[in-house]
């Protein structure tokens, strides 16, 4: 079963497949077999390298077995002071899965 409710995609995502109306949080998309709204937009960013196109991007939350994937962004020269509070962070939220 999906458990799949609400979406976040990106700006690519907007251009490419939806209609040019003033506020895309309102349009229905059915998204694996099942209605679904758009509960916000991110700016495109580079995932990959630089070279590469910018691609649509959906966002859900998986409340399956799936584990999920965050990207950040670190400030040049502060890798690994940013790691250990993502560390931190981490360990509040899901101390049960390992950190990769």
């Amino acid at each position: 079963m999906d458990t799949v409710s609400n979406i976040i995609v990106n700006e690519a995502f907007v251009k490419q497949l939806l209609p040019k109306v003033k506020d895309h949080l309102l349009i229905p998309i059915k998204f694996r077999h099942q209605l679904t709204y758009i509960l916000g937009i991110v700016k495109d960013f580079h995932y990959s390298s630089f070279r590469e196109v910018i691609e649509l991007k959906v966002f859900i939350l998986d409340r399956g077995n799936q584990t999920g994937m965050i990207q950040l962004k670190m400030k040049k020269g502060f890798h690994y002071e940013a790691i250990a509070v993502i560390q931190d962070v981490y360990k509040k939220f899901a101390q049960f899965l390992p950190l990769e």
